[in-house]
């Protein structure tokens, strides 16, 4: 269920997972948020990232979160007996107050500047590198995330993505948002592999705002070095 956009059929299983592990009473968001949980969009992203990191998890792994927000991901990972670091540009501020994530407030591009080559198990993002940097059409924040993360990894090490992209091209305006297949190409030009190659089937395709004007849907990444 990874390198290829989320199906319709495929929210059940990702619900699932939120209610089976009781994330929702583990780790209660603020009262505005705590409805998230029940939001396809958020629920889809942030198990379909926690079911690629069972599949490729070990012992006491050093993982990195860009973009961490308020969101559960990085506390849940962490509480697995994993040493985090969550980077955030605008917040530091989180509803688990026994987390031992450690919350830094940074550029997440600047900061990849200040981690030693090699040393990173695993970073994952929750749709936040496709906001970073964007202009004119384009989103040249993609490759330098993916480049930077790619010498910070150690060998073997997983990128863990789930993120909204476009499902048509002619949709495609400022750049914030690109297609799947764009996503994957610039991944394997960076050097990353993807097993399986990225899955470009849209039949089935799962979109963020059912009934509106939009393309956009999620897609899921889990490269390796």
């Amino acid at each position: 269920m990874y390198n290829k956009y989320v199906f319709k059929n495929e929210f059940s299983i990702y619900k699932n997972y939120i209610l089976e592990n009781k994330i929702p009473e583990k780790y209660s968001l603020k009262e505005k948020d705590h409805k998230l949980y029940d939001t396809p969009d958020c629920y889809t992203k942030w198990a379909s990232i926690l079911m690629m990191f069972d599949e490729i998890k070990s012992d006491s792994m050093k993982v990195v979160d860009l973009g961490t927000g308020e969101g559960p991901l990085p506390h849940i990972i962490s509480d697995q007996g994993h040493d985090v670091t969550g980077v955030d540009n605008m917040r530091v501020d989180h509803p688990f107050k026994t987390s031992l994530v450690q919350v830094i407030l940074r550029d997440a591009i600047e900061f990849l500047t200040d981690i030693e080559n090699e040393s990173i198990d695993v970073f994952t993002d929750s749709c936040s590198v496709t906001h970073f940097d964007f202009a004119g059409g384009q989103n040249p924040g993609w490759k330098s995330v993916l480049s930077g993360v790619y010498q910070k990894l150690k060998p073997g090490g997983y990128f863990l993505i789930a993120s909204d992209c476009h499902t048509l091209p002619e949709r495609k305006r400022d750049g914030e948002f690109l297609l799947g297949e764009e996503i994957a190409a610039t991944a394997r030009e960076c050097g990353f592999t993807l097993t399986p190659e990225f899955n470009g089937d849209k039949m089935e395709v799962a979109y963020r705002n059912a009934g509106r004007e939009t393309d956009l849907s999620v897609a899921t990444f889990m490269l390796k070095k």
